[in-house]
């Protein structure tokens, strides 16, 4: 068994009269705020910071933000508004990558600063000037860098460069290997120095795909629905940095091994143990 630590951050508070009720659902006396909050989390190297960000609407464009540094004791800090109205859904879960907090708002990128705690608008790709609605759009961080995946009839990837303000599309044909009807997008999760790219397609399959070779091939090829039915996955890079120890008052657990292995749960250490910019061995992902 292996000790970790949680903490709860104090929960966001909206008073009754602050809302309209037309626009917001009350439940037994609270406000649901679920579809109305975008929230991030990421670390600031030039301070040896961790910080917490979330941007809750009272009205549609307009969003209150606030930032919880970890050991400050300072609680979350309100730093003012922001005026577009970040995507929401799925938790409203930002992307970190190096030093900032990247959302979409629907045909725009935009970052938060975590050492300046100041947001700014990233240059837009071609794809989003030309989004239509129904276009499946996200953000990933591979290899430390910000990508924006956009999936149409071919699936976009596009890789941000922090110095030159600038993107590089690559694009994948997956017609040739996905057959029938898609009706769900490829996430990308994970870029291996071999210049390949690793993506979890429909919740429950990984794909390859090598950018030197424009291949792309299955490397799951077990549906993962005899053990469960949908993943989550969370970029992250491991740390050893501990809750108690920048001051948080932390609490302990035991993390208990699972009593019976499944062949997924190889997958899952897998991708617990290599870093973000880590050489993986793709081979080890096969389920046979």
């Amino acid at each position: 068994m292996e000790d970790k630590e949680y903490v709860y951050l104090a929960e966001l508070i909206v008073k009754k009269e602050d809302i309209d009720p037309d626009l917001f659902r009350i439940e037994e006396g609270e406000v649901n705020m679920h579809s109305n909050t975008a929230s991030g989390f990421g670390y600031v190297r030039s301070t040896n910071e961790y910080k917490v960000v979330r941007i809750h609407y009272l009205e549609y464009k307009e969003g209150n933000v606030e930032v919880y540094a970890l050991g400050s004791g300072c609680g979350w800090r309100g730093i003012g508004k922001i005026s577009y109205r970040l995507n929401t859904m799925r938790k409203g879960t930002g992307m970190y990558a190096n030093d900032a907090i990247y959302w979409t708002a629907y045909n725009k990128v935009v970052a938060f600063d975590l050492a300046k705690e100041e947001f700014r608008l990233l240059s837009v790709t071609p794809c989003m000037q030309n989004r239509q609605r129904g276009d499946m759009c996200g953000l990933a961080a591979l290899g430390r860098h910000l990508c924006l995946h956009m999936d149409k009839l071919r699936l976009e990837i596009w890789f941000f460069s922090d110095l030159e303000e600038t993107w590089r599309m690559e694009y994948i044909d997956y017609e040739a290997v996905v057959m029938g009807s898609r009706k769900r997008n490829f996430q990308p999760i994970l870029f291996t120095k071999n210049g390949e790219i690793i993506f979890l397609y429909a919740e429950s399959m990984l794909y390859c795909y090598d950018m030197r070779s424009t291949s792309l091939r299955m490397i799951s090829n077990e549906a993962s629905t005899d053990y469960f039915r949908h993943i989550e996955v969370i970029a992250h890079v491991n740390t050893l940095a501990s809750l108690e120890a920048l001051g948080e008052n932390s609490k302990r657990y035991k993390a208990r091994p699972h009593r019976v292995r499944t062949p997924w749960d190889d997958v899952i250490d897998e991708l617990d143990l290599v870093a973000l910019d880590e050489e993986i061995d793709t081979t080890r992902f096969r389920l046979r």
